[in-house]
């Protein structure tokens, strides 16, 4: 069954290619190179990354120029930003199916990965950044040694890279191993938004005792954690989960510990960790929507349930990006602050407001209220399916946080819309795995196809009218989660 609570992208951000490409893999995109012509990429080909994204991604960021033929390249360097000293680098300009982020002649500044064979290649269209860039790229590097001067106002105005690089810099999430060096650096992609599973109350550091044997399975196993609680439970999925690529399984020990440090450090550069916030929590006013969604995703990576109001706040902002990130922010904290704010927003919707405002705000909301899991949101949830304004978010957040009458809810919205059919029975699903009765074998995967879903409806209609008097919730949604289908 499918779970909002999966591990879900572990295995790194779609906005950029894999980190690690394979010597096969390295075969096709040459195979590829010669069949397809170069053709230059624009960055809205992929999802846009920002200067300090790139950095933060980049194993390599040099000015120089690219040399060579076809995809036989180096980058000769004048002036290496981060990653090894060097005047020249073995590169490729090509990635995914034989798009092109810079070829032969290409002057500017470049940022690139390292590939186990130790080539350096883009990721993505970004990856190329024509001269004129040089100087403001040169000044988010001093932003990142010392962000301290920048967040003078007087001097520096608000600037939504450096929000960025702020959050990033003082954002407590960092993974350290004394056996396996390497682990940071190849478990970076699992690192991506972090922030949407880390438990935002746990800011500490655990260690996990780990076991690996290639030959046997499962493969890494944790043998202890100090302290155990959630923040531990987190970093063993994620390094379960990382332990299934061939990159990561190359560096591992037969016996390895791994430190996770999600406390905020005290002080980067100049600047102190209380100034940071400050700063970041002031830009939440901004009239600048950049800078806001800047300052909402910093304060994000931070954890900072302090900001739980202030991001209340903005869910009414007239603008309509501003006011979903800001749910977004709630979505990650779940905290039960946020559950009463976006219940107004369900019951404020009306059937006959087809805009783009209330369907992206409701939408918005009930995958936040999924992710809460309060038990006050569930008259709203349900009056929003009662009124044909419930999306798959609210049909899946009844099944993890609804009572016996969103069996009525979730069924007569099946009964009355086959198109939903699917999601609706995920909620009914999981209503049945919450309660006192035993799952049966044909519930499973009810969001496989429309076509089954509608084959399971009568079934479903026939178990209630036979389990309803009997029916109860029995568990939670993370209790259900662990005990098996009964």
């Amino acid at each position: 069954m499918w779970s909002p609570e999966d591990d879900l992208r572990a295995t790194g951000d779609a906005r950029f290619s894999h980190s690690q490409p394979t010597a096969a893999a390295e075969l096709v995109v040459g195979i590829v190179a010669l069949l397809v012509p170069i053709a230059e990429v624009s960055a809205d080909t992929y999802a846009p990354l920002s200067l300090p994204e790139l950095i933060e991604i980049a194993d390599l960021v040099v000015v120089g120029e690219a040399q060579g033929q076809g995809d036989v390249l180096v980058v000769r360097a004048k002036e290496v930003l981060k990653g090894p000293s060097a005047e020249v680098f073995p590169a490729r300009g090509r990635f995914g199916m034989g798009r092109c982020a810079f070829k032969s002649g290409s002057k500017g500044v470049f940022f690139l990965r390292k590939s186990k064979r130790k080539i350096y290649f883009a990721f993505h269209p970004a990856c190329f950044q024509k001269p004129e860039k040089e100087d403001y790229i040169r000044t988010l590097f001093e932003m990142i040694r010392d962000p301290g001067p920048y967040v003078d106002l007087k001097r520096h105005p608000e600037n939504p890279d450096f929000v960025h690089i702020l959050g990033s810099a003082f954002a407590g999430y960092r993974i350290s191993s004394k056996e396996v060096s390497e682990l940071p650096v190849k478990m970076r992609n699992f690192a991506v938004r972090y922030y949407e599973v880390v438990p935002w109350n746990e800011k500490r550091a655990v260690v996990l005792r780990c076991t690996y044997d290639p030959d046997r399975g499962p493969s890494l196993v944790v043998e202890s954690a100090s302290p155990q609680g959630k923040l531990a439970a987190f970093l063993g999925r994620r390094l379960r989960t990382a332990s299934n690529w061939e990159y990561v399984r190359a560096i591992l020990k037969p016996r390895f510990a791994v430190k996770l440090d999600t406390r905020w450090p005290s002080r980067v550069g100049s600047l102190s960790v209380e100034k940071a916030v400050a700063y970041l929590r002031g830009r939440l006013g901004s009239t600048d929507r950049e800078v806001i969604r800047a300052a909402l995703l910093a304060l994000g990576k931070m954890r900072d349930l302090e900001s739980v109001p202030l991001a209340i706040r903005l869910i009414d902002h007239v603008d309509t990006p501003v006011a979903t990130v800001a749910v977004k922010f709630l979505q990650w904290a779940r905290d039960e602050r946020a559950v009463a704010p976006l219940c107004r927003v369900l019951d404020r919707a009306k059937p006959d407001d087809a805009g783009d405002r209330q369907r992206a705000m409701v939408s918005a909301c009930t995958k936040a209220l999924m992710y809460v899991r309060h038990a006050e949101a569930v008259p709203s949830l349900e009056s929003l399916v009662d009124r044909g304004l419930g999306g798959c978010w609210a049909f899946i957040a009844l099944g993890r946080v609804g009572a016996k009458s969103s069996f009525d809810v979730l069924l007569n919205c099946a009964g009355a819309d086959p198109s939903r059919n699917m999601m609706c029975l995920d909620g009914l699903y999981w209503l049945v795995r919450r309660s006192n009765l035993s799952v049966e074998p044909w519930m499973a995967n009810p969001s496989l196809s429309a076509s089954i879903a509608r084959e399971k409806l009568p079934k479903w209609q026939a178990w209630w009218g036979m389990s309803r008097s009997r029916f109860r919730i029995a568990a939670s949604y993370e209790e259900a989660l662990t005990q098996k289908h009964r």
